[in-house]
């Protein structure tokens, strides 16, 4: 996939983290998620430097590190209870940076995501590759695959579109977004290692939400 598509931050960074993976599975080696996510991080910004300051690089990453951070607790879940988890912590995650620099947060993401991430996953894309081998192979049934593809792509496109509305919450200062992204940081961490620190997050967490209401632009 990114090799037949623009290399952008979160393409290279699932790149280089597969490659890893692979590297690791053959080599009879286990690695540590978060390193694997430091690693992939530290990769991506010696090819872009600036890229640390791009909205891309810190909702790509976010994400991925809310759900990695949390993985442990939720080895122990059912998969149902998996699948609804990876998609609140994602959302979850990227909040501090949605809220930053883009002002709103989209209270519907999570049943969407439960919705659709599936249909794409498991249909549109599948779909896409498919007519990439039919068309290789100069098989008459790639341009329905193309056709139901893009179909696909449509329909997910007019569903978020019509559903996925938005809502202002005003640009939190600096200082709150920091605070909510180091409470998120470290609340899996504490918990985990059964540290003090676990009752602190959620309290910066709150003290974070409370300053997220509407005010001037700096």
């Amino acid at each position: 996939y990114w090799l037949v598509v623009e290399p952008e931050v979160a393409t290279v960074r699932a790149a280089i983290m597969a490659v890893c993976v692979l590297v690791a599975l053959v080599a009879g080696r286990r690695l540590a998620p978060l390193a694997l996510l430091a690693l992939a991080a530290v990769l991506v910004l010696l090819r872009w430097p600036l890229a640390l300051f791009a909205p891309g690089f810190l909702l790509s990453f976010g994400a991925v590190y809310g759900m990695l951070a949390w993985a442990p607790w939720l080895s122990s879940r059912s998969r149902l209870a998996q699948y609804f988890w990876v998609s609140l912590l994602a959302g979850l995650y990227t909040l501090p940076v949605v809220l930053r620099i883009f002002g709103f947060t989209a209270p519907l993401a999570l049943f969407w995501n439960l919705a659709l991430v599936p249909l794409y996953s498991f249909v549109v894309l599948p779909l896409g590759y498919a007519w990439l081998v039919a068309e290789t192979a100069g098989f008459e049934l790639a341009d329905w695959l193309l056709h139901a593809s893009l179909t696909g792509i449509e329909l997910t496109l007019n569903l978020a579109r019509s559903w996925g509305w938005l809502w202002p919450a005003g640009r939190p200062s600096l200082a709150l977004s920091l605070i909510m992204a180091c409470a998120l940081i470290v609340l899996p961490l504490s918990v985990r290692r059964e540290l003090a620190l676990r009752w602190l997050a959620p309290f910066m967490i709150v003290a974070a939400i409370w300053g997220c209401g509407p005010r001037a632009d700096e």
